[in-house]
């Protein structure tokens, strides 16, 4: 049984996927690349394609996951006038105030200069994340709880699906992103560091794939039973 039941909904995961496999091949093959010299324009080009940039190429484009998300559903609930789906509007734009606002960096940044280290073998910055990702796991979690209590039979497949999203979403940000820090910190293994932080936020790329496809699954199906009823 497909993840999605309309092939339009399939198309663009796919779309999705493969623009996220050529943004981690991009950075992967420009990390390897010197740096310096005659070809300094390598760079430059590692700069916008780093998936560790705030706001580089990656990042933007996970900002356009969010948003079409966030639009799908509000036009959705514009369209039945369901509030499920105010609920996922909800969740997506409090992911993208996360990302684009740097909120769970910030709290763990804050907590650092404040001199908060060496919890639990965790420092400041990877205490004060794990705070911040709690945060939004509560508001996360509270209001998709709020589009499963409202929605309708056929619309809580999708929220499943939305569902494993987040939770792939959350293992990749908060266990392997412990596991940068960690190895970037203590074992100082530079190979090993890189390689955990592309699963990290590659892994967070898939998944927020997964989650707006599913978005738009929804979207789709409501859009068609309107214009049917017309």
């Amino acid at each position: 049984m497909p993840v999605f039941d309309n092939a339009v909904a399939r198309r663009l995961f796919t779309a999705l996927i493969i623009a996220d496999i050529f943004f981690i091949t991009f950075h992967t093959v420009l990390g390897v690349l010197p740096h310096t010299g005659s070809i300094r324009s390598v760079e430059v080009l590692y700069g916008h394609f780093n998936l560790y940039n705030d706001f580089g190429y990656p990042e933007v484009f996970g900002f356009g996951k969010w948003t079409i998300a966030c639009v799908f559903s509000l036009v959705s609930f514009m369209m039945t006038r369901n509030r499920a789906y105010v609920g996922v509007a909800v969740a997506s734009a409090a992911f993208l105030a996360d990302d684009s606002g740097q909120i769970h960096e910030s709290i763990g940044a804050e907590l650092d200069r404040n001199g908060y280290n060496s919890i639990f073998g965790l420092d400041g910055a990877s205490i004060g994340e794990i705070l911040g990702f709690g945060i939004l796991g509560l508001i996360v979690f509270s209001a998709l709880l709020y589009s499963w209590r409202n929605a309708v039979p056929h619309f809580r497949g999708p929220i499943k699906v939305i569902a494993l999203a987040v939770f792939g979403m959350f293992f990749c940000g908060i266990v392997f992103d412990l596991a940068h820090n960690l190895i970037a910190g203590n074992l100082q293994i530079a190979f090993l560091a890189e390689l955990v932080g592309i699963i990290e936020d590659g892994g967070e790329m898939l998944f927020l794939s997964l989650y707006c496809a599913a978005v738009f699954s929804e979207f789709f199906r409501v859009a068609t039973a309107q214009k049917e009823t017309v």
